[in-house]
């Protein structure tokens, strides 16, 4: 992770650039957290031109339009951390706009803040209203916006282009190309299901033959008629050139970042009894095969709610049980949370014994079934006391 932080820190630092940074990694591995607690610091403590660096975050998730780019960018940012009516008031009328300030000066306008409505109905100089050269955003969750990729990259570039603004774009890769074709799928395979029984592929028993008589199934031939006809692969790659200068692929060392998350808990009693059992954490962890870091945090902060439960009403009881509640918690919020089939066996149990009853009568009927919850090979029985 320190090439990252270092390639990150040159490209900031650097004159003249009209290229943005991708972050490519996989969902739940730590990249925003890397981002907040990291890379943000790091960028923060850099001066360019005696001014130190700004750092402005914004999440696409549930993004359906660039509007809603704006306003998270204004709102969320700009408006908390600067004093912008007093900016407004100062300021003098003049055209000389960057991409970014327009866009600033059109939500302003656009909120019904009655103060903020009034200074911008007069003729005031927003030349200096916000100066992005000092700015470097960072923009996540490409991969989950409600917006055409293609659309949000375009929109990215003109502050890239024009303004020369230093931009961290953070994503999974690996899912853009399924979030294309999925998007209006209905509509898609409905299509391209008309065509295909046009060009006569489809036969009685649903098969298509292709080179060699293989025979295909009618999904698979809809899938691939689908990205023929729609695939947006090469328009993202043609707009990812031109934006993206360089791509940095997202390996965390999972040990040390565990670690990490586990010391800023401010509990010193659960920081306290999580290090002592950091093993029994990574190696479930591992074991998952998730690579999820949002489920492993998600799953301490479970047990963070036993973990004080436990304190406070049965602190007389042994507490060589806590190890195994740890360990029971986190397979059971990997299973669940990462859509392992059968999850919803869980909820019908509302006890320690109902768990294991469910567990017995599994194996008598079928001694070969996964087992749902069963820790990888290391069953637990957990007293469901709270």
């Amino acid at each position: 992770m320190q090439y990252i932080v270092e390639s990150i820190l040159n490209y900031v630092q650097k004159e003249n650039t009209n290229y943005a940074i991708l972050i490519n990694g996989k969902w739940g591995s730590g990249k925003t957290y890397f981002w907040e607690n990291v890379l943000k610091g790091e960028i923060e403590k850099i001066e360019v031109n005696r001014k130190k660096l700004k750092a402005i975050y914004v999440s696409l998730y549930g993004i359906t339009s660039i509007e809603e780019i704006n306003n998270r960018i204004v709102l969320d940012n700009l408006m908390k951390k600067s004093n912008l009516a007093q900016k407004i008031a100062e300021s003098k009328w003049s055209d000389k706009l960057t991409e970014l300030a327009k866009m600033t000066v059109g939500v302003v306008k656009s909120l019904e803040i009655p103060v903020l409505k009034d200074v911008l109905d007069t003729k005031i100089n927003y030349e200096n209203l916000l100066d992005f050269t000092d700015t470097v955003l960072c923009f996540d969750d490409l991969e989950r916006a409600n917006l055409d990729i293609t659309d949000i990259l375009g929109y990215i570039n003109n502050f890239v282009e024009h303004d020369g603004v230093k931009v961290i774009i953070i994503s999974n890769e690996n899912e853009i190309s399924d979030r294309l074709i999925s998007q209006n799928i209905e509509l898609k395979m409905l299509v391209s299901s008309i065509l295909l029984d046009k060009e006569g592929l489809f036969n009685q028993n649903l098969t298509v033959k292709r080179d060699k008589e293989e025979k295909i199934s009618v999904n698979k031939l809809i899938y691939d008629k689908i990205h023929t006809l729609f695939d947006k692969t090469n328009e993202y790659k043609r707009i990812k050139e031109k934006l993206i200068g360089k791509t940095l692929t997202f390996t965390p060392d999972y040990p040390s970042l565990i670690e990490e998350i586990i010391n800023q808990i401010s509990n010193e009693k659960l920081k306290k009894f999580l290090i002592e059992n950091l093993e029994v954490i990574i190696s479930t962890f591992k074991d998952s095969g998730t690579e999820n870091i949002r489920i492993l945090k998600q799953a301490l902060d479970d047990f963070e709610l036993v973990y004080l439960t436990f304190q406070e009403k049965y602190s007389h009881l042994d507490t060589e049980i806590l190890p195994s509640v740890l360990k029971f918690i986190l397979a059971a919020s990997f299973e669940i949370k990462s859509g392992t089939e059968g999850n919803e066996e869980l909820e019908n149990v509302q006890s320690n014994e109902d768990f294991l009853s469910a567990i017995t009568w599994a194996r008598l009927i079928d001694k070969n079934k996964r087992l749902y919850v069963n820790c990888w090979g290391t069953l637990i029985e957990v007293p469901l006391f709270l």
